[in-house]
């Protein structure tokens, strides 16, 4: 299992939206069971993929993303290679 954390200059809704292209069906194919402003949750391949979001102090522009999962380790360190 992968517990990482980033933080990244996109807001939370970028990060979802970006996450869900990703994972979700377009992307590693796996099923989008929750998706919110702040978090989507994916499952499918015998793991899943949780990544949540926290817009740091305002004015800032930073975001803390933190993603969990199992069986897609190598996809969520790529996806995360892919927040600047």
């Amino acid at each position: 299992m992968l517990n990482i954390e980033k933080k990244t200059r996109l807001d939370s809704r970028t990060v979802v939206d970006r996450a869900v292209a990703h994972f979700g069906p377009d992307g590693l194919d796996l099923e989008v069971v929750e998706k919110g402003d702040c978090c989507a949750r994916f499952r499918g391949g015998g793991g899943f993929v949780l990544v949540q979001t926290e817009d740091l102090k305002r004015g800032t522009k930073r975001t803390k993303v933190v993603i969990q999962g199992r069986e897609h380790e190598f996809q969520i360190r790529e996806f995360l290679k892919t927040l600047r």
